[in-house]
């Protein structure tokens, strides 16, 4: 059995020519690209904490931002590659939407690794529901105040022009 997989693994050769060398990496090479691969990490991971870290409530607000540290901390490239696309797109929405100078390489990186993992990978499955939120979420933006307090004055007009003054009471 042995000798049957060898042979099936051995390059094909056509009449007489020599089969094309793969070039193989040493094992210096293997260490220096994982030297290299840990380094990006670490840079990806110490300026995200450093994002993170401007604002007390970032984290709070930022929650797939938050999961991407923690996935880049505990795993480093692999747990960011491990994590679910959904999750990975809306990461990346908040980063982008906090981040104006990509000067600093780790969240360069971040970001176009990111990228590049949402543009590669297939979409995933998400069952349409019939209750609002199961596979959305809220779009929060911010306006003006004249136009916040103009909507809630409507509201409590609306509120008081449908009151019925019907209290229920409790039958025992």
């Amino acid at each position: 059995m042995f000798s049957v997989g060898r042979f099936l693994q051995l390059p094909l050769t056509l009449r007489g020519t020599s089969p094309a060398k793969r070039p193989t990496r040493t094992a210096a090479e293997r260490a220096a690209a994982r030297k290299r691969r840990l380094a990006a990490s670490v840079q990806m991971e110490a300026d995200l904490t450093w994002l993170l870290d401007q604002h007390a409530s970032t984290r709070q607000l930022m929650r797939h931002l938050e999961f991407t540290e923690r996935a880049l901390q505990r795993r480093g490239v692999t747990g960011l590659e491990r994590l679910p696309t959904r999750v990975i797109a809306k990461a990346l929405a908040e980063l982008e939407s906090l981040v104006w100078d990509w000067s600093a390489t780790g969240l360069a990186e971040l970001r176009s690794r990111m990228a590049v993992m949402l543009k590669s990978r297939p979409p995933e499955y998400a069952p349409e529901s019939r209750h609002y939120g199961a596979t959305q979420g809220a779009v929060v933006t911010e306006v003006e105040h004249s136009l916040f307090e103009e909507s809630q004055r409507q509201w409590s007009s609306d509120d008081e022009a449908g009151a019925t003054g019907f209290v229920p009471t409790r039958l025992d």
